[in-house]
């Protein structure tokens, strides 16, 4: 029992230096990419709190927010003006994007409701549709289709 216990610790310690290492120590990062909903709105009191700040892959709060199943954090976040259509640094993703990667489609349509572009383009040209369609990912097709082509 107690190797069990030692081995679960060593984990989670080793877990939260590779979360604290890719999101910087941001909080605000890895307590949306937790869904860790009350932590998020206790941060987003902090008066200096940037809405452009980046993980070490470039990517926002927000893209970080989709990767959790708590439509709330990514409401609060656009709610309080993180971009919708901000394209991380290192793959070019939008939000929309890891929405697809990410099998979030809550998210995904909310944030076409909220009026992100389907049509900006990653750092491999693909938009969020040509994505779609390259990761075979044919309900998330269906939802993008009156968005991409009302353009």
């Amino acid at each position: 029992m107690l190797k069990r216990v030692s081995i679960f610790l060593i984990f989670i310690i080793g877990l939260t230096i590779v979360m604290a290492n890719i999101y910087k120590d941001a909080g605000l990062h890895v307590a949306a990419h937790f869904g860790q909903y009350d932590q998020v709105m206790e941060l987003l009191k902090d008066p200096n709190i940037n809405v452009d700040e980046r993980d070490k892959f470039g990517g926002t709060v927000l893209n970080a927010a989709i990767w959790q199943d708590d439509i709330r954090i990514i409401k609060a976040l656009v709610e309080y003006g993180f971009d919708i259509n901000a394209r991380g640094t290192e793959t070019g993703f939008t939000p929309l994007h890891d929405a697809v990667k990410a099998e979030n489609k809550e998210a995904l349509i909310y944030l076409l409701e909220q009026g992100a572009d389907p049509h900006i383009k990653d750092n491999q040209n693909m938009d969020a549709m040509e994505f779609a369609r390259e990761e075979e990912a044919t309900k998330y097709i269906a939802i993008l289709e009156p968005y991409y082509n009302a353009k």
